[in-house]
């Protein structure tokens, strides 16, 4: 019989996250972006505002200035068309102006919302740089 607990854990210290949590979803402007197991987005985040909001974590020891993600987070009651993240974006395609990006598996155990396909390259070529299906 399984007694494991789940809780659902909301923050923005992903240091926490790190030592909580074994599955995570990273949220932007009320929509998850992306979601998978803790180790897996840590090290090979997919999404651009999960590897910005990694980005802007302070590192142990190092005295460079945080990254800080540019622009401002959206009003959630007039969210920009299309990507919510587009006006934020440094890999921001013309469609992610125009379209809402689609769920895509990106992994056994991790998804994603992005633009493009899995079967046309898509999301591999400009929008996730990281995504290797």
């Amino acid at each position: 019989m399984c007694n494991r607990k789940r809780l659902i854990f909301v923050t923005h210290n992903l240091g926490i996250v790190a030592k909580m949590c074994d599955r995570m979803a990273v949220m932007y402007a009320g929509k998850i972006v992306e979601q998978g197991a803790v180790r897996d987005l840590f090290r090979a985040p997919k999404h651009p505002y999960t590897q910005a909001l990694l980005g802007s974590m302070p590192k142990l020891g190092s005295k460079e200035p945080l990254y800080a993600i540019p622009g401002h987070p959206p009003n959630l009651a007039q969210l920009p068309s299309g990507c919510a993240f587009h006006p934020r974006c440094a890999h921001a395609m013309p469609q992610c102006v125009t379209r809402d990006p689609d769920d895509h598996r990106v992994g056994p155990n991790c998804k994603m919302l992005a633009l493009g396909s899995a079967n046309t390259g898509g999301i591999c070529q400009r929008h996730c740089l990281s995504c290797r299906i």
